[in-house]
């Protein structure tokens, strides 16, 4: 039996953060690394949004302020800096050394 096959969880999972507790916070930011990531990241703050596929699309901070943290080859296919409207979201690009 793979990974695949299992059940899903008939409740909530101790321990993890769904969206509207994370939309709480006062400050959200995810880390992208990787030139593999580029694809996903741009549907993901490009793209139509496909939430059930990219959970990070359910991120909107109701009052706080939503980081993106990506390094050059993550940000490679971004057309430019995303901003969403109606929220403080940013996306920076940060190096590795």
């Amino acid at each position: 039996m793979g990974s695949g096959d299992l059940p899903a969880p008939a409740g909530p999972v101790p321990g993890y953060l769904d969206a509207p507790l994370i939309n709480q916070a006062a400050v959200v930011a995810f880390l992208v690394a990787g030139a593999t990531k580029a694809p996903i990241l741009k549907e993901v703050l490009e793209g139509p949004p496909h939430p059930h596929r990219y959970p990070a699309q359910l991120i909107h901070p109701s009052s706080g302020r939503l980081q993106w943290l990506v390094d050059k080859e993550a940000a490679s296919q971004l057309s430019r800096a995303p901003l969403r409207a109606g929220s403080e979201t940013a996306v920076s690009e940060v190096g590795r050394k």
